[in-house]
């Protein structure tokens, strides 16, 4: 069976990776099985492709490495003259070869002497370093840059390489500057070999015989294959561990450690067999750990070396316990058979006669039989068949019976029934269940938004026709895409022919019936787990998916592809399915291509007044001379002057591309700048291209101050831009409403512009700003954001839900009389309910008691959708005097909403009390006395969220209506730059005013409300219930008055802003403190930097207390890339060394984001202290940038913050091009 599901993915959705999960319920309980991943990032979509090339042949023993470099265009054609640099970095080689599991291979010598180990510090270490995991650093390679020759060919040499007596692994990269604008990188690995010959070494137990060890050594070639006659020899060593405490200043102590290693001699010596095998024993001269080395020559002399290390015990005591082995060896002919063929097996059982119960299994016995056991002829012969694929276990159990008569005497029955168990695990081939499938586009090549015609063509591995019901999903994708990160999901097959574990035990009575010590079940792991032409501006990545295309009578289909704008080539995939239990994959590609290429190289985003240089690439693909002309015009949006760009003549020779540069200030107060170019020869357009660049401001309008009045006829009060703001930019904003819930443009402005995304900041600015649509559309999201217990997560790939943020949703969604689609409000309560009756546990963010408040709020987020028990308060001590007032709120909704709870009256009134006797006045501003206990930040609780709730919660009860209306003036007082503090805050803010004005407000307002500013005027016309109005003035010169003036009936109120940019120019702390570091990884120049450099940014900051949901922000220039993203083009040397140095210096993030103007890191728990956070950047693009200001703030105690300013970065091109 088969499914189709899309999901669209959101233009604010979080970048980042997403888990794909499949919910299965069964038996009322429901699981999730990952069934694969998606990331979504912001990315420039490759247009070259680069092909590396090392030595066919092993290398053994190479002090250099010559790697050959094969660059083209996606549309076709040689990147020739394209400049390419190399690094590189040697490794240590860890592998293992797949059918010989328990074999060291070519490990390296033994070191003889003592060795002294890292000291550790007695005491009480906070970390221990169990997770300080830092990855070898490696040795780095460079290579002289090169350029490509006309057929965009070339080489890179690499070394010196310094001999090793293990195998090395180098890591080859080739740098090169993409068309599109970024830097992009290539690598290829490969292995220096110290020999050709690939020795291992393997121990029946790790723990040996104290008369015996026996080794078993193995030769193979490099491609893993045996090697018979090759001279082995085995030499043993003794190895010791000694421990020392000393005493250091201060009271402390510390251990020293020595490993002593000292050289036995020989151990054994000869050749291996036709399997590459030489079975060796060794009688050991003392007890304790033993290291046993194994030495291979190959035909020129070279040698490689494996040791493996064994316990050998002792007369003394020692704690590890030897066990009775019930076990033989089950040899089989070779690991791997197709169906049809038999697997050949040989038994080593040291009996004379038995019988053998031989089974097939893989979860569960597939087959069973039973046959005499021959020691001259020990074989087993399995038929292979098409339903053991993947693989089978085959089990051998030898079971011998009584030899004689037991003695009549206590002494030991030496002849008793006995048996061995053997176990040997096989692959099987595919075939059986393959499905090939022909992919065939009608052309090679297309010319832009023309139609594909593809066909497919499918067949069973022996030729014969598909099942009926078979069906392909077919998608069209630009290749530039999958090199940015290869998509594994197509490959059906190899998802549904996973390893299977055995999931079969097997145990004998005998322990009973002939006291035999040992039977165990089969330690094999479990496995498993799947004329005139338009501009070319429509480059979506993805042209064509089908999940369903069902095939005809023959096997075969017909799609027809509409192409975009792209220049490219772009990959058909078809996954077929039949029956359930037929699958294959089949691909195919064709390209579009014209004679006349211009190509974007522009930076995504770039900032308010930048100055920087955008470059396009001007490509003749044709055998012939092009003489062209290159114009274009910048437009920015909103409306702004075009900016013309200079016309460029040039000659293009044949197959030749060119970068042009026009320099660029970006203009201020636009949010996008639309590029348009044409190339012309003659009158001919040969291409024409549009492209749309994003523009962010530096320093952003905000809301400086604020106040609310109520206009009454005549209001007048003085104004001035702030001092430090920009000049131009902002002004006072005037909101006008009838009502005192139309007057929240603050909260508006402020939520509508938010930078953080969350679960619980995605609802809140839907609800703030009462768009719906984004309310659905985290709705449709939400399934997804949900953990196994059915409670909701802060970023979906957080392993665990919060009971805090789950009882948050639902009590917002009752309130705001929004829905919750059924099935995800069914898996909302389950959650909660589990929580609320002690079946599912969650601890506190903070180490605090605040239990009964978590369950509070899950209670009453249960009854405001409908669900409570009264049985649920039996554990719980209530007394709303002792608790902060979120949780004498959450009570009261309870006690509103639960009206057959006993005593409701006087418990309702008890609440209603203590809230009154709270409440106080500041000025006009609305103050609870508990208001320093009730923030609970981790809670997402504060005192401006309880007085919001407080208003709505006691909108329309009778005995508050006489100060509800001081309330809600208060409530508003509390806002500071015209919104509250939190975002839960803003979003009960809006509720409460919608509820408090519906309920409270029924005065009209008409006539006219007139407002002057020196020679400003502006009019607002009340009719027809007009909801609001807004008046915007530029700042005055100096100070001047403001005068707003209302002729007609009712009172207007109105909500004055001052919005003003003003930049950070000196660091600001409150309560955080924040530094920023740069510090060079590469640069081309010393003291400038330069396309193509790297950097590491490091980012300190301290943080005052244990605090909950933290971001940290940092801005990036135009153009720059954050090393470390792991996709196609990102250098894996330099994440190499980002990873080798972010070792555990800050708390664990539990989301990063890697935009492309920003980098910003979310952790769920910061404790108190200093603490770092480092990243690689890689420049990209040239230019004088303006950096906004770094920033670190607490989400939910936004008080808590702190800011680095960051002033100009220059970066000069690249080459020495000024």
């Amino acid at each position: 069976a088969s499914a189709e599901a899309k999901w669209r993915i959101p233009k604010e959705a979080k970048l980042g990776s997403y888990r794909i999960s499949l919910a299965d319920r069964a038996d009322g309980e429901e699981r999730e099985r990952s069934v694969g991943n998606l990331r979504v990032e912001a990315f420039r979509v490759p247009t070259l492709k680069a092909t590396l090339l090392a030595s066919s042949a092993p290398l053994i023993g190479a002090e250099a490495v010559d790697l050959g470099v094969q660059i083209s265009y996606l549309s076709g054609g040689t990147a020739a003259g394209l400049a390419v640099n190399g690094r590189g970095l040697v490794l240590p080689h860890g592998w293992q070869r797949g059918d010989y599991e328990t074999f060291s291979f070519s490990n390296g010598k033994v070191t003889e002497g003592k060795r002294e180990h890292g000291a550790e510090d007695e005491g009480d270490a906070e970390f221990d370093g169990e997770d300080d995991y830092r990855p070898p650093l490696g040795r780095a390679l460079r290579a002289k840059a090169i350029t490509l020759d006309a057929a965009g060919s070339g080489k890179l040499g690499f070394g010196p390489i310094a001999a090793s007596d293990q195998p090395q692994r180098l890591v080859l990269e080739a740098e090169y500057r993409e068309a599109n604008g970024e830097t992009a990188s290539a690598a290829r690995q490969v292995v220096i070999w110290p020999a050709a010959v690939d020795v291992g070494i393997a121990s029946d137990q790790w723990a040996a015989a104290k008369d015996e060890v026996r080794l078993k050594l193995l030769a193979l070639d490099l491609a893993g294959k045996p090697l018979a006659k090759v001279p082995l020899q085995v030499e043993a060593f003794s190895r010791r561990d000694y421990s020392h405490r000393k005493r250091l200043l201060g009271g402390f102590y510390a251990y020293q450690n020595f490993t002593e290693t000292q050289g036995l001699g020989l151990a054994c010596k000869g050749e291996s067999d036709a399997r590459g095998e030489f079975l060796c024993s060794y009688t050991p001269k003392g007890s304790g750990q033993h290291v046993f080395q194994v030495s291979a020559r190959d035909e020129a002399g070279r040698v490689a070396t494996a040791h493996r290390e064994v316990w050998v015990p002792g007369e003394e005591d020692w704690w590890f316990k030897a066990e009775a082995n019930d076990r033989m060896d089950l040899i089989p002919e070779k690991r791997r058979y197709e169906p049809g063929e038999t697997a050949r097996l040989q038994m080593r059982a040291p009996f004379q006669s038995g019988t053998v119960l031989v089974t097939v299994e893989r979860e569960g016995v597939l087959e069973a039989y039973t046959q005499t056991f021959d020691p001259k002829r020990s074989i087993i012969e399995v038929p292979m068949k098409a339903h053991f694929a993947p693989n089978v276990y085959v089990s051998a159990l030898v079971v011998r019976g009584r030899v004689e008569a037991p003695p009549p005497t206590a002494l030991v029955d030496l002849a008793k029934p006995t048996f061995r168990l053997g176990i040997a695990a096989l692959e099987v081939g595919w075939s059986g269940h393959r499905l090939d499938v022909k992919v065939a586009p009608r052309q090679e090549t297309y010319r832009v938004r023309e139609k594909a015609e593809v066909q497919f063509a499918v067949r069973r591995t022996d030729g014969s026709l598909p099942p009926k019901d078979t069906e392909l999903a077919v998608a069209v994708v630009d290749e530039g895409l999958l090199q940015l990160r290869k998509n594994e999901s197509w490959q059906l097959l190899d998802a549904m022919m996973k390893k299977r574990g055995i999931e079969v035990e097997t145990a004998s009575a005998q322990q009973q019936v002939v006291g035999k010590r040992h039977f165990g079940k089969k330690a094999v792991a479990a496995g498993g787990g799947g004329g005139q032409m338009g501009a070319r501006e429509l480059f979506d990545t993805l042209l064509l998916w089908r999940g369903r295309v069902r095939l005809d009578a023959q096997g075969e289909a017909r799609l027809e592809v509409p192409l975009n704008d792209s220049l490219t080539r772009f990959r058909v995939v078809a996954v077929a399915e039949g029956a359930s239990q037929f699958f294959g994959t089949g691909e195919a590609s064709f390209g579009t291509t014209q004679e006349v290429m211009l190509l974007s190289a522009l930076p995504q985003v770039v900032r308010e007044g930048d100055r920087f240089d955008a470059s396009f690439t001007l490509r003749n693909t044709t055998k012939t001379e092009k003489h062209l002309v290159v114009s274009g015009e910048v437009t920015p949006t909103p409306a702004g002057v075009k900016l013309a760009l200079a016309p460029r003549q040039l000659t293009l020779g044949p197959e030749a591309a060119v970068t042009l540069h026009w320099p660029l200030a970006v203009p201020e107060s636009v949010a996008r700048l639309t590029w348009e170019l044409s190339a012309r020869e003659g009158e001919v357009l040969a291409d024409r291209l549009r492209v749309r660049q994003n523009v962010v401001p530096v320093v952003p309008l905000e809301v400086q101050q604020a106040t609310l009045v109520q206009l009454d006829g005549r209001w007048q009060t003085p104004l001035a831009a702030p001092a430090a703001a920009l000049p131009g930019r902002g002004g006072p904003r005037l909101e006008l409403s009838p009502r005192l819930a139309g007057s929240l443009a603050g909260v508006t402005a402020y939520m509508g512009a938010y930078p953080y995304s969350c679960t619980e900041q995605r609802a809140s600015v839907a609800v703030a700003l009462q768009d719906r649509k984004r309310w659905e559309q985290l709705m449709a999201e939400l399934p997804g954001l949900l953990d196994g217990q059915g409670l909701a997560k802060y970023f979906g790939l957080m392993r665990e839900g919060s009971e805090v943020l789950t009882a948050y949703l639902m009590q917002l969604a009752a309130a705001n009389d929004w829905e919750i689609p059924e099935a995800v409000e069914e898996r909302l309560r389950s959650g909660l309910r589990a929580f609320v009756e002690g079946r599912l546990q969650r601890p506190s963010e903070l180490a605090t008691a605040d239990f009964s408040y978590r369950r509070l709020a899950a209670m009453a987020a249960l009854s405001a959708h409908g669900h409570f028990e009264a049985k649920w308060l039996d554990s719980l001590v209530i007394d709303p005097g002792l608790w902060p007032s979120s949780a004498v709120l959450d009570w009261l909704g309870i006690l509103q909403r639960a009206e057959k709870l006993p005593r409701r009256a006087e418990r309702l009134a008890q609440a209603k009390e203590v809230l009154r006797a709270r409440l106080n006045w500041q000025g006009t501003s609305a103050a609870l006395s508990t208001e320093r206990g009730d923030y609970l930040w981790w809670l997402m609780v504060s005192g401006d969220s309880n007085i919001n709730r407080m208003l709505w919660q006691l909108a329309d009860e009778a005995e508050w209506r006489a100060d509800i209306g001081k309330l809600a003036r208060g409530a508003l007082a509390r806002q500071q730059r015209g919104h509250w503090n939190t975002t839960p805050a803003n979003a009960w803010g809006v509720i409460a005013f919608e509820r408090f004005s519906s309920l409270h407000e029924a005065a009209q307002v008409d006539g006219e409300t007139r407002g002057s500013l020196e020679q400003q005027t502006q009019r607002v016309a009340w009719k027809d219930e007009k909801p609001s109005a807004a008046l915007r003035f530029a700042w005055p010169a100096g100070s001047a008055a403001l005068t707003l003036e209302h002729q007609g009936g009712g009172k207007p109120w109105v909500m004055l802003q001052s919005i003003a940019a003003v930049p950070v120019t000196e660091p600001l702390a409150r309560g955080f403190t924040l530094t920023r570091k740069i510090e060079v990884v590469e640069q081309a120049e010393r003291g400038a930097w330069r396309v193509g450099d790297v950097l590491r940014v490091t980012l300190e900051f301290d943080a005052p207390a244990d605090l909950t949901w933290v971001a940290l922000t940092d801005p990036l220039p135009p153009g720059a890339t954050v090393v470390g993203s792991g996709l196609g083009g990102d250098s894996a040397v330099l994440a190499r060394s980002a990873a080798s140095r972010g070792t555990w210096d800050g708390p664990w993030a539990a989301f990063e984001e890697r935009q492309s103007d920003l980098y910003r890191v979310y952790y769920r728990f910061v404790p108190r202290g200093r603490w770092t956070k480092s990243y690689l950047l890689r420049l990209n693009q040239n230019g004088e940038f303006h950096m906004p200001a770094s920033r670190i703030e607490a989400m939910y105690a936004p008080e808590m913050s702190a800011l680095w300013p960051n002033g100009k970065f220059a970066v000069r091109p690249a080459g020495g091009r000024e």
